[in-house]
């Protein structure tokens, strides 16, 4: 087992960020949707690198509606951020306003229910006691991380935009177990803070190896292994010749930091993780 040079580590994630920083100045006044870029947030970024939670560059924006906000330049240009939040309340109240009953249309044939977002006509999925909550509701299906398949099922409560589960619990932040965010029965649902909700992943769409937190290092023609701790700093967890065993590695790591959170415990009895 070998590791990276820590020194060379942080040369090349200062002259990262330094190039960054020049790419996005370049990007002040564009507009991105309803958002027009006014100036670089630093003190959000630098936050976010020396956490290690996030290596892009944070932009302060303007909406069209006259709100300021923050989110990073790669949503915006993904189209992951397109408004200060108005574009999506307005989105739902049409919905609600052109469908005032019969909104979603439900199976409750079953020991569960399910419905079928008015938008995307996908199945979500309910507890049957919950149906009188969320029957008058139009729910729809927002992408929110198109990398992990991280989706919202929101609809408009009261004047307000809602998030599904939180209409049905009580708690601020959930956990979907089997990280399905429409499955909100609650036999799936278990309240997290932040961080145990982040651990609890989908594998990234653009996974090379199948496996997260395992990928190919082209300088040393190794397997590189890496995890986010508790505290959501980054940790190398070295690099290996064999994949199972990087697998391992990365499993064990999961199973000490992250415990019953562990994204890929399904993995543990096929490599013999105990």
């Amino acid at each position: 087992m070998a590791f990276i040079g820590d020194d060379n580590i942080h040369k090349n994630k200062i002259i990262f960020k330094e190039k960054r920083y020049k790419n996005a100045e370049q990007e002040i006044e564009n507009k991105y949707n309803r958002l027009t870029i006014i100036d670089i947030d630093y003190d959000k970024t630098e936050y976010e690198y020396s956490m290690k939670h996030y290596y892009g560059v944070f932009m302060k924006c303007k909406c069209d509606c006259g709100n300021v906000i923050t989110t990073s330049l790669y949503h915006l240009k993904e189209g992951y951020t397109k408004s200060c939040g108005c574009l999506s309340k307005e989105k739902i109240s049409k919905y609600n306003v052109e469908h005032k009953s019969k909104i979603n249309k439900y199976d409750l044939s079953r020991e569960y229910g399910i419905g079928w977002t008015y938008n995307s006509g996908e199945k979500f999925y309910f507890d049957l006691d919950d149906y009188d909550k969320i029957k008058d509701i139009c729910w729809v299906s927002t992408i929110i991380d198109k990398n992990c398949g991280y989706k919202r099922l929101n609809g408009r409560y009261k004047g307000k935009v809602v998030t599904f589960y939180k209409l049905i619990t009580d708690y601020d932040i959930v956990d979907h177990k089997n990280r399905n965010t429409l499955d909100n029965r609650k036999q799936n649902l278990r309240n997290a803070t932040k961080s145990q909700n982040c651990q609890n992943h989908n594998l990234r769409t653009d996974s090379t190896t199948g496996i997260s937190g395992v990928n190919w290092h082209k300088k040393s023609n190794k397997w590189q292994v890496r995890i986010n701790d508790k505290n959501n700093k980054r940790i190398s967890l070295g690099i290996y010749s064999d994949f199972n065993e990087a697998v391992k590695v990365r499993l064990k790591a999961e199973k000490k930091y992250y415990g019953e959170y562990a994204p890929q415990r399904h993995l543990f009895e096929k490599y013999g993780i105990t």
